[in-house]
């Protein structure tokens, strides 16, 4: 079943409806031969039985005169002999050829007995007796069954004819012979009465009422003479009765095969007019479906389309239109709407456009702020470095100066220890280099304050390039921002924003370069503060001992009029400016180390500086050309 449902599918799918129709058309035809077929073969097989029924009557035909003359008692004729012999070499013939030939010479006894054996046999071979229509089967009955055994019972009776009345077997041979009459009147009748004609023809009814007669005139009186009467009313029956039987049985025939034509007019009749219907019907159905197919092709090819025909049709055809018709006014409207689409689609691309150029503008205007920004706090934070390089390179030249004037001091005061015998002598020499202390001492406190200056000024520089670094951070943050909003504009612009995306992609990779640099800048910044403050300390440190180097070189000056009453004083005196000399030393030392640790962290500021100036360039560039990008896009 499945694969007949596939085979149908497969057929419904690769053949068009008009030559389905025509294939319908043919299956409607092997039905319809077939039914025809059976027809035919139901009247040929009547027609055959009917036909075998008519040899069989020709064959009792030429077997009669052998009955009849068998029982007068006389030889048979040779017309009746050659007749036989034709009838038995006929091919439809039932007749036993081997029985024929010695039939006519056979005694009349003999011959009347083999002649009823033969109608007997002739009789159950042909179907005589098997008649579908009640009027040919008694007619049949009568004229092929009864009427030969009646004559066969009156050569019984007129054997036993010269017994006495009362004998058994004379009253049993006459009353076989009656029920034989009998038995022929009523079957007669009864074929009168089952005709179309609802009674025997006249002829036959005449043969009948005379062969009825003469058969109780012999029944009454078995005499020679009488039996010779019923033997010729007898004969004078059954030739109109055989007459009329193979009239009925070719009357039949006819009517079969004229039933037979007109039922296959009909049948071929009605398969012509199912034909045509199915044609036109198929055609018409192919036709709309044709016109139909070729709008619906117009359609989806978008061509313009008329009006639609059949959308009167109350059928599937009429729907199919409706449908169509559907379909025309949305693509209509899909048509309106899609032009609406690219209008609305040209506006957005305008309106985002002039978006774009205005957050150009405004991008423009506070990212070059920003950048600009940063470029001048990069070059002021170059200048600020170079200018503490050269403060710290000026400080450490000094720190050195002082270094080998305390050097010199102290060579003088062991000098002053070791001869502290000839001070007295050399008071004015002290006195001197008293002055001279105390000059170098106020230079030293003089460069020391201004070492301090030095390094207060490279602190507010420092704090001032936290502060600058702290706008490059805000100001990378918010160019970070900006080009993650340019990437989600980019990405709602689509395939028109994919080089703004990748501009914006490389703004933020450069923004969060510069974020790293500022964030090294200002760990490098927070060291130079935190070494400036201990410079300071130290600077600070350095000037007191300077200014107390400064006191004790004014006391010595005071007191160079005491130095020869207090020798021992002054040897103390002596000693303790040695100490302090020493540490003032060690203390212009570490000043020098400071100064030369400001150098070298105040030269990778300024490298920085330019580096972040040089960023600030290029970030300036990217954002051009970013802005390029946008208002080219």
């Amino acid at each position: 079943m499945a694969n007949i449902v596939d085979l149908l599918d497969v057929v419904n799918a690769r053949v068009s409806i008009f030559w389905r129709m025509r294939l319908l058309s043919v299956i409607m035809v092997a039905p319809v031969i077939i039914a025809c077929f059976f027809l035919f073969t139901t009247h040929k097989t009547v027609v055959d039985y009917t036909t075998r029924e008519i040899s069989g009557s020709n064959d009792i035909r030429a077997l009669w005169p052998a009955v009849l003359s068998g029982a007068a008692g006389t030889p048979l004729s040779a017309a009746s002999s050659q007749d036989l012999n034709a009838q038995a070499t006929a091919k439809t013939s039932v007749l036993d050829k081997t029985e024929v030939p010695g039939l006519a010479d056979a005694q009349p006894s003999q011959r009347v007995t083999r002649a009823k054996a033969m109608l007997d046999s002739v009789t159950d071979h042909s179907g005589l007796i098997l008649d579908p229509d009640l009027d040919s089967f008694y007619l049949m009955s009568a004229t092929v069954v009864q009427l030969p055994a009646t004559i066969t019972a009156a050569h019984d009776l007129s054997a036993k004819s010269g017994l006495v009345a009362d004998d058994a077997q004379l009253i049993l041979s006459r009353t076989t012979f009656s029920n034989r009459l009998e038995a022929v009147k009523n079957d007669y009748l009864k074929a009168g009465q089952f005709s179309a004609a609802k009674a025997l023809p006249a002829d036959l009814e005449a043969a009948l009422a005379s062969y009825l007669a003469a058969g109780e005139t012999f029944a009454a009186s078995p005499n020679p003479a009488a039996y010779s009467a019923f033997l010729d009313t007898a004969d004078a029956l059954f030739h109109p009765g055989n007459a009329n039987l193979q009239s009925l049985l070719h009357a039949r025939i006819r009517l079969h095969w004229t039933e037979t034509a007109a039922e296959l007019g009909v049948c071929f009749a009605i398969l012509a007019v199912a034909l045509g219907l199915t044609y036109l019907i198929g055609h018409g159905l192919s036709r709309r479906l044709t016109v139909l197919t070729d709008i619906m092709q117009k359609l989806v090819k978008g061509e313009e389309v008329g009006n639609l025909p059949y959308g009167k049709d109350r059928n599937e055809t009429g729907v199919i239109v409706a449908t169509l018709a559907a379909f025309k006014a949305n693509l209509h409207q899909a048509e309106e709407m899609r032009l609406l689409q690219h209008k609305l689609e040209e506006e957005s691309v305008i309106s985002r456009h002039q978006i774009l150029l205005c957050l150009a503008d405004e991008f423009e205007r506070s990212i070059m702020g920003i950048v600009d920004s940063v470029g001048q706090s990069a070059q002021s934070l170059g200048q600020s470095a170079q200018d503490l390089t050269v403060d710290a390179s000026s400080t450490s030249e000094r720190s050195q100066l002082v270094a080998h004037s305390m050097e010199t001091t102290s060579v003088n005061i062991q000098s002053v220890a070791g001869a502290t015998e000839e001070m007295a002598a050399s008071s004015h020499a002290i006195a001197d280099q008293a002055e001279l202390a105390v000059v170098a001492a106020d230079n030293a406190a003089a460069q020391a304050n201004e070492t301090t200056q030095v390094v207060q000024d490279m602190n507010a520089a420092a704090e001032r390039i936290g502060s600058a670094i702290q706008m490059i951070s805000q100001i990378t943050s918010q160019t970070n921002l900006l080009a993650l909003n340019a990437t989600i504009e980019a990405a709602r612009a689509g395939e028109a924003g994919r080089g703004f995306s990748i501009v914006a992609s490389e703004v933020k990779a450069l923004a969060q370069q510069t974020a790293k640099a500022t964030e090294e800048i200002s760990l490098q910044v927070k060291g130079v503060q935190l070494a400036t403050a201990h410079a300071a300390q130290s600077i600070t440190s350095i000037a007191a001992a300077v200014w107390a180097l400064r006191d004790i070189s004014t006391a010595i000056s005071e007191s160079v009029a005491q130095q020869t009453a207090a020798v021992g004083e002054i040897s103390r005196s002596t000693a303790e400016v040695a100490t302090s000399t020493s540490e003032i030393s060690d203390s212009v030392m570490e000043v020098n180390k400071t100064a030369n640790l400001t150098g070298t962290r105040a030269k990778t500021a300024l490298e920085e500086a330019r580096s972040l100036a040089a960023q600030s360039i290029g970030l300036k560039e990217t954002a051009l050309s970013f802005l390029s990008g946008i208002r080219s896009a």
